[in-house]
């Protein structure tokens, strides 16, 4: 686990109670710089990434293990992406939707940009 926070004590032991390597900055470097260090420092051969805001469904990892295993040409697998806002309703101007991220290409395979 890369932690993108700088050193944490408890974010350590919980870390490795659960079996992981905790790796942290020394300070905030940013999500990309993160991501980068995590690929940088792992040593499997697949690497998933998945933030402090992300709520994973029954099944992921088992689906992205089964696509890598029956697919090993693909060098990149994703599922689909669901915004979960919390808290007040989010506010725009204009016609344009808050600014989230979100991606739904149904339940088949399917190549994507």
């Amino acid at each position: 686990m890369i932690d993108d926070a700088g050193p944490s004590p408890a974010t350590r032991t919980l870390v490795e109670r659960l079996g992981a390597r905790y790796e942290p900055h020394p300070g905030p470097l940013g999500l990309n710089v993160a991501r980068n260090t995590g690929v940088e420092r792992s040593t499997g051969e697949l690497v998933m990434f998945v933030d402090d805001d992300v709520r994973v469904q029954p099944g992921w990892l088992g689906a992205l293990l089964d696509a890598a295993r029956e697919q090993p040409e693909v060098d990149v697998f994703t599922g689909p992406i669901e915004p979960r806002l919390e808290g007040a309703r989010a506010r725009t101007c204009g016609r344009e939707g808050p600014p989230i991220t979100s991606l739904d290409l149904g339940t088949r395979d399917t190549d994507t940009r």
